[in-house]
């Protein structure tokens, strides 16, 4: 395909991603790459940028765990995923228990998760309840 018909993320932003990753990765330093939204059109032109790691899996944006884990899984770090939108700020603490079981079970499966919430952070939206169930359903996971 002709560079003229290239969309604007083949032409501009791509190539400085990729730049930007092998400079860091000649320093030791590893990459990981926040987008909001659902960028999974993106994705495979990221990991070939050189990106380490992802952040976040935005399930309320139409991702999901099961297919980004079986595509990408052995490629790249998940850096968060457990869903802020409905999950974290509006479910019960069971159900923040059971979706943080889930998310760990299927994005953790064989390594690859830094586990945090899908906006990679904890806010005011979110419940002191669901906060503290979705901490000690991780401590417990793990230990």
């Amino acid at each position: 395909m002709p560079s003229n018909n290239k969309g604007i993320l083949e032409r501009l932003l791509f190539p400085s991603i990729y730049e930007f990753c092998h400079s860091l990765h000649s320093k030791g330093i590893k990459v990981i790459f926040h987008s909001d939204g659902n960028v999974s059109k993106a994705m495979d032109a990221l990991i070939c940028c050189g990106i380490d790691g992802f952040n976040p899996l935005e399930i309320s944006a139409g991702m999901d765990y099961e297919s980004f884990k079986e595509k990408y899984g052995n490629k790249i770090v998940l850096v968060g995923g457990l869903d802020a939108v409905e999950i974290l700020s509006f479910a019960t603490p069971e159900v923040v228990i059971s979706e943080t079981k889930r998310f760990l079970e299927i994005a953790g499966k064989g390594g690859g998760l830094i586990s945090a919430s899908s906006s990679g952070q904890l806010d005011n939206s979110m419940p002191f309840e669901n906060i503290m169930a979705y901490f000690e359903t991780v401590w417990n996971w793990l230990y």
